[in-house]
Parts: structure tokens; sequence; C-alpha cells
């Protein structure tokens, strides 16, 4: 059965219960079109541990859940005109336990816990680079607990969120 959860950000939800265990191994459902969505686009990222990637954000909703590894999941909500705009949730993301939910307009990062951490991406929209966007991962007052992390050269200088 799956659970529905809501969280204190707008627009945030995650599922879990998606899981069945049995002598054959696990089956872990990503996703069901109970909800608003329509895939236009599924990509995987693999990170080594203390890797930091985000915070990302695009045009479209999104599904996220981890494959593989451990992650400290972080959404914020940047949306001017939400009650919750400039706040952001945090949870840890452990292979095929639980998904997110994001609807358009929250920002998305993580830091990898474990090394070769496989994250899956189902996005509502197809890729434009005109709306691959960010904000640097320091920028909001959150506390990442990693003083070495690793980061892309695009993530390195992606501009502060200023709420």
């Amino acid at each position: 059965m799956i659970k529905l959860e809501t969280t204190p950000l707008d627009g945030l939800q995650i599922f879990s219960g998606m899981n069945f265990h049995d002598q054959r191994g696990e089956l872990f459902k990503v996703f069901n079109n109970d909800q608003d969505f329509t895939p236009r686009q599924v990509f995987t990222t693999t990170s080594r541990y203390d890797v930091i990637r985000g915070m990302h954000y695009h045009s479209g909703s999104k599904i996220i859940c981890l494959l593989q590894g451990k992650a400290l999941d972080v959404v914020l909500d940047i949306r001017p005109e939400s009650k919750t705009y400039g706040k952001y949730f945090s949870t840890t993301l452990e292979a095929n336990k639980k998904a997110l939910f994001l609807r358009e307009g929250l920002a998305h990062g993580f830091r990898a816990l474990e090394e070769n951490t496989l994250m899956l991406y189902i996005q509502s929209a197809a890729y434009n680079p005109q709306d691959d966007k960010g904000f640097h991962y320091q920028s909001f007052n959150f506390n990442w607990n990693c003083p070495s992390p690793i980061l892309s050269e695009r993530d390195k200088v992606l501009p502060p969120f200023k709420s």
C-alpha cells in the first residue's frame, strides 16, 4: 500500500510503503500515475561520497528516489508567492525506501553519504538548457555538515538564493 505523506513545504510529498519483499528479493514501486504527472524524461546520477549536487530547478514537476546508497536530500521552496517561500525540507534517503514528489518551483539538492550513490529522476518536462537553473548550495542557511564537498564547476558558481 503506497502512503503519501505531506511535508512542511507546499508542493513536496513523500511516497513510502512501496516495497514488497519475498524469498526472491525486493520490488520497489517508484511511480504510480495517481498524481497529475506525465513523465517526459528519466535519468540517473551516480555520485561519490561527499558529492553535493544542487540546488537545481527546472520547469515541471519531478519524482526523485534513491536506487543505491544513501543521501541527505534537501528541497528549497523558491516560489515567491508560496506561503513556504525560502523554507527548506531535508530528509535522509536510502535505497528503495521512499520517493519524493516535487512540484514545479522547488529547488533540489543532495549530499551523497555513501560511495556510488545512485539517484533516479523522473521529470514531467523534457530537458531545456534555458530552464536548467540553480542556486548555490550554501546560500540558504542549511548545514550540509560537509567541510570538503565535491562540487561540479557549475555548482561552485551558481548565484546565491535571496529570500
